[in-house]
């Protein structure tokens, strides 16, 4: 039991540097001084920083997928381009508080596993989306898997470029657009 105390404490104090220094810029060091434990516990719970990392960037994406879905999840029958419209509403309101997991979703963050990340992620998404909507992503695309990751990479491109870059537009008239083409996309 202590066991997954002292490792749940590890992962949280990590979560809040990553989001407050991010994830290149913390280091074991960091972690184990805020936790204080030695470097040599650290190392009992996780094989190095990339597991910890991969730890850590799953239960946010559980968590951004949830708040995404919060309001919709058991309604019954949502029309789709209802459902679509509030979950562009609440995935920008998550970037725009959460925007290190917007940077982190962006970039790479180590050894190239930007990909590694999106694909959890757009696995986690379309089950959600699936379950909560009562509809099926294969409908009227032609391969829903590699369409989705466009739409989540496309999604995510203009997010960080209102939010986080601040060009060329203003995150309200990249949400109105957004929304129009995942409604065509999805018809």
């Amino acid at each position: 039991m202590k066991k997954n105390v002292r490792k749940d404490e590890i992962r949280n104090i990590a979560k809040r540097l990553f989001i407050e220094n991010g994830v290149k810029a913390t280091s074991v060091n960091e972690i184990v001084k805020e936790a204080g434990i030695a470097k040599g516990t650290f190392y009992i719970y996780y094989n190095c920083k990339d597991e910890l990392i991969d730890e850590v960037f799953n239960e946010i994406s559980i968590d951004f997928i949830k708040h995404m879905f919060v309001d919709i999840e058991h309604k019954n029958n949502v029309p789709k381009d209802e459902a679509v419209d509030h979950i562009v509403d609440r995935a920008v309101e998550g970037f725009e508080k959460n925007r290190e997991f917007l940077e982190i979703m962006k970039n790479d963050i180590s050894n190239n596993k930007e990909f590694k990340y999106k694909r959890n992620f757009i696995e986690q998404f379309k089950h959600k989306f699936e379950s909560s909507v009562n509809i099926s992503i294969n409908e009227g695309v032609l391969d829903s898997d590699v369409t989705l990751y466009i739409i989540v990479d496309m999604f995510i491109g203009a997010c960080y470029n209102a939010i986080i870059l601040g060009t060329p537009y203003t995150i309200g008239e990249v949400k109105k657009n957004l929304k129009g083409i995942i409604h065509k996309v999805l018809k």
